[in-house]
Order: structure tokens, then sequence, then C-alpha cells
């Protein structure tokens, strides 16, 4: 297993323009380095707000070796919380997804209010302080109808990211938006390699032809190039979006990822799509989207 020090040194190495290197894509000691430093430090997007529309909704959420509730409360407020009761630590909540009044631990009934404070325990004696044992919670922001979490003792800074998507997705109104259909796809293969095959459309004729009818592969319409050129349909799409009222692609630098971005897509004629895309450049790229489309 590769130690940190043989991470940083693996990825300074590598060629511009080229895959990572083997190790980087397969090792377990790689993958512990990419939860530690990556997963288990910055935002993540968890799940639209529209999955949990009231109080008392909640889903299970993993990150790693993590589990988090994210729960609406009484108040109406999303909260998350480590999916571990503070008595001895059996899981809370064993369902992925559920509906209840309160958070009620299956092993001893320790009950938990949906904001994370202990109501209930019994048999604990007098000098036992329930104000002392409320879940511990997890940083939790709901940014325009989209929940991210942050598993980091000390979240890094989102108020700028929180500020720019909110003019973008504004048109959008995804707090009142409803869940039609869910999917659950589990890619049996390393997460980089998953969004470098998404980061891409060069294999997309021979095998996605259903994608082709309404999504370009030119790469200069999806800002997939260096060129810095922008390709006529994008530019066309980008006015249409301007003139319905969705503002365009937009970069900007965020205090704690580095240059981030929103960008709406451009498709073919007759289809329309709007997907909103945020990337931070880290050395292993992280990626989030939200998609519609109509041929």
């Amino acid at each position: 297993m590769l130690r940190d020090s043989d991470v940083l040194s693996t990825l300074l190495r590598r060629k511009p323009d080229h895959s990572l290197a083997q190790d980087l894509y397969c090792d377990a000691g790689v993958f512990d380095a990419d939860m530690a430093h990556i997963w288990y430090r910055d935002w993540l997007f968890s799940i639209p707000t529209c999955e949990i529309p009231k109080a008392g909704n909640y889903v299970v959420h993993e990150v790693g070796v993590y589990s988090v509730i994210i729960v609406r409360g009484a108040d109406g407020e999303i909260r998350a919380f480590h999916n571990s009761c503070r008595h001895r630590g059996s899981l809370l909540c064993t369902a992925k997804k559920g509906t209840g009044p309160k958070l009620v631990c299956p092993y001893h009934q320790w009950t938990y209010e949906l904001d994370g404070r202990l109501l209930w325990a019994r048999d604990m004696g007098p000098e036992f302080d329930a104000s002392a044992h409320g879940l511990r919670s997890v940083h939790c922001r709901n940014v325009s109808g989209m929940v991210y979490i942050c598993l980091a003792e000390i979240a890094p800074p989102i108020e700028e990211f929180v500020a720019e998507t909110a003019r973008y997705l504004a048109p959008h109104d995804l707090e009142n938006s409803k869940v039609a259909h869910e999917s659950t796809i589990i890619e049996k293969g390393n997460w980089k390699l998953v969004w470098e095959n998404n980061r891409e459309c060069y294999h997309c004729a021979g095998n996605h032809p259903s994608l082709c009818r309404t999504f370009p592969e030119d790469p200069r319409a999806i800002g997939n190039d260096d060129s810095g050129q922008m390709a006529g349909l994008q530019e066309s799409h980008t006015q249409r979006c301007e003139a319905a009222g969705a503002p365009r692609a937009t970069a900007y630098r965020d205090s704690a990822t580095g240059a981030s971005c929103a960008r709406r897509s451009s498709t073919r004629p007759r289809a329309t799509r709007w997907t909103a895309r945020w990337r931070s450049p880290s050395p292993t790229p992280r990626c989030r989207f939200a998609t519609q489309a109509r041929c």
C-alpha cells in the first residue's frame, strides 16, 4: 500500500494530458488517501431538498466508513447527523430512507428530536445530563435546493459557492421540485475512472447513440478543450438561455477549492437541455449534475 508521501510523489510525476499511474486507481493506500484528503474534508452534494419535503423525512447517506442521517426538522430546517446512537454506537436508522416524528435507537430506545437533541434515555440516573448527549452533527447546507454535507470537523468556506449557485439555479426553483424517478447505478471501478469517463465524449458515438441524439460530441460545445474557442452551437444556446432569464456559464474563484464553474451545455438542434456542473480542480475531479432534457 502506498503512503501519503508516495501518493504525492506519484502525482507530481504524472505526465500532463495522460491518464494517472495505475497505482492511483488500484492501490488501497491511495483510496484511503482519497477518502481522507478529499471526501472526508470537502463539501459533497448528497440529495436534493425535494427528496425530504416534510418534517420527519430522512435519508441515510454513506460516505466511505461514515453513515450520515439527513433529516428535515419540525421547523423545516434540514440537518445532518452521524447515524450513531450516543449510548452504545448502534445505528439509529437502518433503512435508507423513511419518515418518523422522532429518531429512535432500535437497541435501547434512546429517543432524539429531529434537531438532534436527546429527549429520553431510560434508567440513566439523576446525574445524567441529556443535553450533553445529543447526536453528533455533520455540517449541512441547503444550496438552492441541493443539500451539501461536509464531514470535516471544520468545514471549508462555502459562501462564495452558495451565492454564485443561487444566481445560477434561481430560474429552476429546485426547492419546489418533485422526485419523479430514482435510479441507483453501482460502478464497479475506482471513482476517478468513472469521472474521467464522464468528462469526455470521445466514446459517445460508439457507446451512447441515444445520448448523441441531443448532446453534441464537439468538445468546444461543453468547454472540454483548451482551445479557448466556443462552438457556434454553444454560443447560440447561451444566447437562448440569457433571453429566457437563465444566466450563462460562469467561472469564479472559490477560496476553499480553487476554480469552480457552472455551465449550461448546448444541445443539437430541436433539443433542449440544461446542465449545471460544479468542479474543483483537484488531482481527482469531482462533479455533480442537475439535468433536464427534452427532444
